[in-house]
């Protein structure tokens, strides 16, 4: 109760609210209380039957708890109420009605159906599902250790296993010249990223980047960003905008909206300011792949590179591990 005492008091002190509720449930959540976050979704679910992304979250916990036949009934109730996996359906969720389904081409918020996909990944294995399809190449490490020895095997090739994660990259990679200007679209600048760097090294700087496209940052890992700023006084996060101006801008406003909330409550007044943590992110124009090595030897051994949750980037971080020592 004490972890999430800042939840509870605004929904005691307000009338109450789907989003309120939520607050609570993920907070209790976040902290590894599986149990009790599960019984205030289902309430949340209960009290707000409108609301489809609860049904992400109770299939989160469930993963957690290890009920795999659960977690995957939340997941279906989740793309169900949203109109469908490519959301052609008739979404019942009252946001999806009035806006479109999350999971549709021209969606403008798509962070919530790449969301729930990700969860949904975790529970499904990834099949063809095309009876002419003879073989599914994968790695030990990626399957079920015995996958073979299940009641139901949703495969419906031969299931073909390499060593690991059935990567495999030469010790020696020749990469063509990248444009800079396309790899950074409505980023570039005439400051380039390396530049920037060098500026806030100047400054005492403890830095953390991320080479992770935006667009796979979820939710839960800007509580990670927020707890960084807080430990270190020196820590200045490091992001890649997007080629796209709007998905930069929507990753801003939401990291704004959980400084503010993490730092200043849910009804803070207008003096609360977050600036000071706000002015230690920063989005630097997109680096091109073959220059992200050299660009972190020249960033020093100050630097920290962060691989967000849940989707990591695998070729990156072997390529880190190998050939830079941070």
């Amino acid at each position: 109760a004490e972890t999430c005492r800042r939840e509870i008091d605004a929904i005691l002190k307000t009338n109450n609210s789907y989003t309120l509720q939520m607050n609570l449930a993920t907070c209790i959540h976040a902290a590894k209380h599986y149990s009790v976050a599960l019984e205030i979704y289902s309430f949340i679910e209960t009290s707000f039957p409108s609301h489809a992304y609860v049904h992400v979250n109770k299939a989160a916990a469930h993963l957690q708890l290890g009920e795999i036949g659960k977690a995957r009934d939340s997941m279906r109730k989740y793309f169900d109420a949203v109109g469908g996996i490519d959301g052609s359906g008739i979404p019942t969720d009252t946001i999806a009605a009035q806006r479109g389904s999350p999971c549709s081409n021209v969606s403008s918020f798509k962070f919530d159906c790449v969301n729930a996909l990700n969860n949904f990944a975790a529970i499904e294995p990834v099949t063809s599902g095309i009876e002419t399809f003879d073989y599914f190449l994968s790695g030990d490490l990626l399957e079920h250790p015995y996958r073979t020895q299940l009641e139901v095997d949703h495969y419906t090739e031969q299931v073909v296993l390499f060593d690991g994660q059935a990567i495999s990259f030469p010790d020696t990679q020749h990469h063509l010249p990248q444009d800079e200007a396309l790899a950074a679209g409505d980023a570039h600048s005439n400051v380039t990223a390396l530049e920037q760097i060098t500026l806030l090294q100047k400054q005492d700087t403890h830095l953390f980047v991320c080479f992770q496209n935006i667009a796979k940052i979820q939710p839960r890992f800007d509580h990670v960003l927020v707890d960084i700023l807080q430990a270190d006084p020196k820590a200045h996060i490091i992001l890649q905008a997007s080629r796209h101006a709007a998905q930069t801008s929507t990753l801003t406003n939401r990291l704004e909206k959980t400084l503010r909330e993490r730092l200043c409550g849910y009804h803070a007044s207008q003096h609360c300011s977050t600036q000071s943590f706000q002015s230690r992110i920063h989005f630097i124009a997109r680096i091109p792949s073959d220059q992200i090595i050299e660009f972190l030897q020249r960033c020093g051994t100050s630097s920290v590179v962060l691989q967000p949750f849940p989707l990591m980037d695998q070729k990156l971080l072997l390529t880190l591990s190998t050939q830079v020592c941070l």
